[in-house]
């Protein structure tokens, strides 16, 4: 089996620590890092390759990037994360472990429930009938309760009437599973996603109903 990582770069470099956590991983794997900053990036292993991409979107822009890039030659798991992994990931080791037990079981999809920041546990939302108060970003306001019912009308999304969801987009998810939906859902989808600077917050909370 074989695992590419996916992780949306901006400024934050504790994904290199990560990275080379992943040394006891005990299937092949290769890190693809998409700079979204300014700065110059430059791979240090046989095993990461650096991709620069506009900082558009937030993170769910570059998993969209990736995915309609390799639709055709995904490998059979892919893990999304984002730069920040000291906010998000408590233990390297016991994540990187329960990636390697998802595989092992050829389970399909899985969310993480990480932290939002440093000694705040996972956020659960739970969605009903599409609608729930989302975030406000950084000098974007919140989107609007009904967003994630509305994504789901525009997209051709099923909706659940209940579902629960982590946050922060952390996920794990079997090529069978992208490739359910069409190469041309997901570059519609990033379409949609950069119409609105909230759009990224709201498909945050979707990843879990895409990949059904």
């Amino acid at each position: 089996m074989i695992l590419n990582v996916i992780v949306s770069y901006y400024r934050n470099k504790s994904w290199e620590k990560f990275v080379n956590d992943m040394n006891s991983f005990k299937y092949k794997y290769h890190v693809y890092l998409y700079n979204k900053s300014r700065a110059s990036v430059s791979s240090t292993s046989d095993l990461i390759s650096v991709l620069p991409l506009k900082n558009i979107g937030r993170e769910s822009e570059t998993y969209l990037s990736y995915i309609i890039d390799n639709y055709d030659n995904l490998t059979e798991y892919s893990l999304f994360i984002q730069d920040d992994v000291n906010n998000h990931i408590v233990d390297n080791k016991i994540f990187i472990e329960k990636c390697q037990e998802i595989m092992e079981k050829n389970e399909k999809f899985f969310l993480f429930p990480v932290t939002w920041r440093p000694g705040v546990g996972p956020l659960i939302r739970r969605i009903r009938n599409g609608r729930t108060k989302l975030p406000a970003g950084v000098g974007v306001n919140a989107p609007p309760t009904d967003a994630i019912f509305k994504f789901c009308e525009h997209n051709n999304v099923n909706l659940p009437k209940v579902y629960k969801t982590e946050t922060c987009a952390f996920f794990i998810c079997h090529k069978d599973m992208i490739q359910s939906r069409t190469r041309d859902f997901y570059i519609k989808l990033r379409e949609w996603l950069l119409t609105d600077n909230r759009n990224g917050y709201v498909l945050e909370h979707c990843w879990k109903i895409i990949f059904v």
